[in-house]
């Protein structure tokens, strides 16, 4: 595998973390945390994306075909990974207070 492909995924997927840690009063870290997540997953679903169009380009940046492959496997599994821990960590538990009884009209 070569380095320059594999460094420029690794580089982009911090940047989202950069970005939501400089907005300035956020009083639920879990939930800056759940926003990078899905930041995360969307970055490295378009990568592998990226990496299915097949192009020269692409296989000259990262590697032969064969190696792209795995890239793109592996990148599929962290986003659909990220993206489950982040719908975790965002869904607040229904207390039996605040449910509605089935069949009630929503809002």
């Amino acid at each position: 595998m070569r380095a320059a492909g594999l460094v420029i995924i690794v580089i982009s997927c911090p940047i989202p973390a950069y970005l939501f840690a400089t907005l300035p009063d956020i009083p639920d870290p879990v939930a800056l945390f759940s926003q990078y997540l899905g930041a995360l997953a969307l970055i490295l679903m378009a990568w592998a994306q990226i990496m299915a169009t097949r192009t020269t380009g692409i296989e000259a940046l990262m590697s032969p075909l064969d190696r792209v492959y795995v890239l793109h496997k592996w990148s599929g599994i962290v986003a659909m990974t990220a993206t489950f821990i982040s719908r975790r960590s965002s869904s607040a538990p229904v207390s039996a207070s605040n449910a509605s009884p089935p069949g009630s009209p929503i809002g």
